[in-house]
């Protein structure tokens, strides 16, 4: 009898600490991100990043602070929204930052960056990309949560024009165009002032003679 209480007593604790255990695994509702899906029209083949309008918001409802990691994946074709097809490549779109850590019960923004090349095949397309939130494991914990935020993409009919070029690709030139002035410059007043030098040199040397060999020096 007493070898039976010995052995269902355990069993007992540990069958009664199941939910409590079970409590304290991550809650997908201690964490959201909005806006769940949202479309970008007009957006220019640019050739280089620029910064959209729209924002992901990240709510972390826990009580400590929680590090979330942000990415793009190309959704299956067959979960597509009809009438678009699947980014051509998942680096068009990343995120400022790419990792943020949120205090607990609090939120935050990121910031959403395009950088489509600028060919002319890639004008009025219609994409969907599908951004992944992952709320990272801490340590100890075995379980990461990830939420998927839905972005349609659709292209301008035409090309932008093309980027103006940034001041230092201006500068750049007009110092080197600067330097070589001054240096030519320099150089012909340096030569000038050399060629003067060397006239005043043989005049003076010539007068020299002339006075040693006047009949009144003798």
């Amino acid at each position: 009898m007493g070898v039976l209480v010995a052995t269902v007593i355990p069993l007992v604790v540990i069958f009664l600490s199941m939910p409590l255990a079970h409590a304290q695994l991550p809650e997908p509702e201690n964490f959201t991100v909005s806006p769940a899906d949202f479309t970008v029209r007009d957006a220019p083949p640019l050739g280089k990043p620029y910064l959209i309008e729209q924002k992901l918001r990240i709510h972390n409802g826990a009580d400590i602070e929680r590090n979330f990691l942000l990415s793009v994946r190309a959704p299956p074709p067959e979960n597509l929204k009809p009438g678009y097809e699947a980014i051509p490549n998942e680096n068009w779109v990343t995120f400022i930052p790419a990792v943020i850590p949120i205090e607990g019960n609090s939120d935050n923004l990121v910031d959403i960056s395009f950088n489509i090349p600028r060919w002319e095949n890639l004008t009025n397309q219609r994409w969907e990309a599908w951004i992944s939130v992952t709320r990272m494991a801490e340590p100890g914990e075995l379980i990461e949560i990830e939420l998927v935020c839905k972005v349609y993409i659709e292209t301008t009919k035409d090309l932008p024009p093309p980027p103006s070029p940034d001041n230092w690709d201006l500068l750049l030139p007009l110092t080197i165009i600067i330097i070589l002035v001054v240096g030519v410059v320099g150089t012909a007043f340096l030569l000038a002032r050399h060629r003067r030098g060397e006239k005043e040199a043989g005049i003076l040397a010539s007068s020299a003679h002339s006075r040693n060999s006047s009949p009144w020096l003798k």
